[in-house]
């Protein structure tokens, strides 16, 4: 992971760990009790990364909602799937897309 986990880049103030304690007082205003969500360190690694595989192919709009919809689908199955097999499942999607051909082709690519 990069230097300053779990740090925000250029914002040291702001952690994944205050986001998520924010997110859950956000819940808890709103009348509902949540606990604060929670990121491993290699899991939030392989979401940066299929943001970017995402993002690389032409569809920066949707980079974020991939890792929210990929959280979702890894929240609805870890209860039948080891925290290996998690990654796996997450690292299988940005593999898959890793090998679509992006939608806005760079200089030199020769197409």
């Amino acid at each position: 992971m990069s230097p300053g986990w779990p740090y925000i880049r250029g914002v040291p103030e702001i952690t994944l760990e205050t986001i998520g304690g924010r997110l859950a007082a956000a819940a808890a205003a709103a009348g509902a009790e949540v606990e604060p969500p929670q990121v491993s360190e290699e899991m939030a690694e392989e979401l940066l990364l299929l943001a970017a595989a995402v993002a690389h192919r032409g569809a920066r709009r949707q980079a974020p909602l991939s890792t929210y919809l990929a959280g979702q689908a890894v929240t609805q199955a870890q209860s039948h799937l080891a925290p290996d097999a998690l990654l796996a499942m997450v690292r299988e999607v940005r593999e898959q897309i890793e090998s679509t051909p992006s939608v806005h082709p760079g200089p030199g690519d020769g197409t």
